[in-house]
């Protein structure tokens, strides 16, 4: 989180599982989430699922996860 602090990022809330992830950029409306292909419930495909819901009901919030760095989901999820 420092990273992003320190390169100008206003971090405006941290979550502790997907479902609250959700709940959080609904509740926010971040301009990016960042988030991991898995978290917490599942420790499966949560994070994936969580952000594929959140540009479902918000189009315009980018999503960036490390994991996903150079990979094909990644850039489907960019913002166009």
């Amino acid at each position: 989180m420092r990273v992003l602090t320190d390169s100008g990022f206003d971090v405006v809330g941290t979550v502790g599982d997907a479902r609250d992830l959700v709940r959080k950029a609904r509740l926010d409306h971040p301009d990016v989430v960042v988030t991991d292909i898995q978290m917490p419930p599942g420790h499966a495909d949560d994070g994936l699922r969580a952000a594929l819901e959140i540009r479902s009901a918000q189009p315009g919030v980018g999503i960036w996860s490390p994991a996903w760095w150079g990979a094909a989901a990644g850039a489907a999820l960019s913002p166009a």
